[in-house]
């Protein structure tokens, strides 16, 4: 049998990892556990597919791959095309060389329309200080969560 990691070992991985990247989500850290051991509590990482909305540099979504689930990142700002946006990544290459490396895929969308994905893709949706971003009701956000 394989060596069993829990979440933080997982998560430390993954920031040590994206190196400089993650220093500024480092302040995230406790929360992205919080998340993460929610959802493996619950039996919803291991073989679990699973969509990280608002993802940024994808964290999460690392360490949930890592954790065994199959994993898809959503994320509008942290692309190239956020012009002038202060989550854009300069060097955007490298990061997703990292998302390469490990087998998941972010994909630039506007988590406030309709997802391209079809009914009941996901096991669960996760999404990390994102919400209260919105400068809108959330209830048509939610609805679309509900369908995939």
């Amino acid at each position: 049998m394989g060596a069993v990691f829990s979440c933080e070992q997982v998560l430390r991985e993954v920031y040590h990892d994206l190196g400089d990247f993650a220093v500024p989500y480092e302040v995230d850290f406790k929360r992205f556990l919080y998340s993460l051991e929610l959802l493996g509590s619950r039996g919803m990482i291991k073989d679990k597919r699973i969509l990280d909305l608002g993802c940024g540099i994808g964290i999460v979504a690392l360490a949930l791959k890592k954790l065994g689930a199959d994993v898809i990142g959503v994320d509008k700002f942290i692309f190239p095309s956020a012009n002038d946006n202060p989550y854009r990544i300069a060097d955007f290459k490298a990061v997703r060389r990292a998302w390469d490396a490990y087998g998941i895929t972010v994909i630039e969308h506007d988590i406030l329309t309709r997802m391209p994905f079809e009914d009941a893709t996901f096991d669960a949706v996760n999404s990390d200080a994102t919400i209260e971003h919105l400068v809108h009701s959330p209830k048509d956000l939610f609805t679309e969560v509900y369908r995939i």
